[in-house]
C-alpha cells in the first residue's frame, strides 16, 4: 500500500478547514443578511409600533379627556336631574294646593252663583215692590191732591157759609129788631139771630180723580 505523505494530509486538513471556514462564512453571511432584514423589519415594526402607541397614547389621551368631559356632564346632569326632581316635586306639590284651591274656589263660585241668583230674585222682588210702591204713591199723590183740593173746598164753602151765616144773621137781626126783639140775640136761653125753621148744612164733595 502506498503510504500517504503528511503534507498532503496536512494541505487536505487545511483546505477543508477552508472549505468548511468558506461555507460557514457564507452561511454567517446569509444568516447575517437575513438577520439585518429581520430587525430592519423589526425596526420598521417598531416603529410602525411606536407610531401606533404614540397614536394610541394620544387617543388614550382624548379619551380620558372626554371622559372627565364626560363625567363633570354627567355630574352636572346628575345635580340638574336632582334639581329637576325637587323642582317637579314642588310643582307636583304646589299643583294639588292648586287643586285644592281652584275646587274651593269653584264652591264658592257656586255658592257666589246661588248668592247671586238669589239677590237678583230680591232685586228682582224689590222692583217690584218699587214698582208697586210707585203706583201706590202716584195713587197716594192723586190722593193727597184730591184731599188737598177736598180741604181747599171744604174752606171755601166753610167761607161761604160763615159769610151767609153773617149776612142771615144781619138780617134776622135786623128783622128781630123790626119784630119788637128789643133788640136781644138771645131770648128765654135761646139765639134769636137763627130762625128753627132755618138749618144750614155743609156736605163735602166728592173726591176729583
Amino acid at each position: 500500500m502506498k503510504r500517504i505523505s503528511p503534507l498532503l494530509v496536512i494541505l487536505a486538513l487545511l483546505a477543508g478547514i477552508a472549505i468548511f471556514s468558506f461555507l460557514k462564512y457564507i452561511q454567517m453571511y446569509k444568516e447575517k443578511h437575513r438577520m439585518s432584514e429581520k430587525v430592519e423589519e423589526l425596526s420598521t415594526e417598531i416603529a410602525a409600533l411606536e407610531k401606533e402607541r404614540q397614536s394610541l397614547e394620544k387617543e388614550l389621551i382624548q379619551e380620558q379627556t372626554l371622559k372627565q368631559a364626560l363625567e363633570s356632564e354627567n355630574q352636572k346632569i346628575s345635580s340638574s336631574l336632582k334639581e329637576a326632581r325637587i323642582k317637579i316635586a314642588e310643582y307636583e306639590q304646589l299643583l294639588s294646593e292648586s287643586q285644592q284651591v281652584v275646587e274651593e274656589l269653584n264652591a264658592q263660585v257656586t255658592v257666589v252663583k246661588a248668592e247671586n241668583q238669589a239677590l237678583r230674585d230680591q232685586i228682582q222682588q224689590l222692583q217690584l215692590n218699587i214698582a208697586q210702591l210707585n203706583q201706590d204713591n202716584q195713587k197716594m199723590q192723586q190722593e193727597l191732591s184730591s184731599i188737598t183740593e177736598l180741604k181747599k173746598r171744604i174752606r171755601q164753602l166753610r167761607q161761604l157759609a160763615r159769610k151767609q151765616r153773617l149776612q142771615i144773621g144781619k138780617r134776622l137781626h135786623k128783622e128781630l129788631i123790626i119784630c119788637g126783639n128789643a133788640g136781644y140775640v138771645i131770648r128765654n136761653g135761646k139765639s134769636t139771630l137763627v130762625s128753627p125753621n132755618i138749618t144750614i148744612k155743609v156736605e163735602p164733595i166728592s173726591p176729583q180723580d
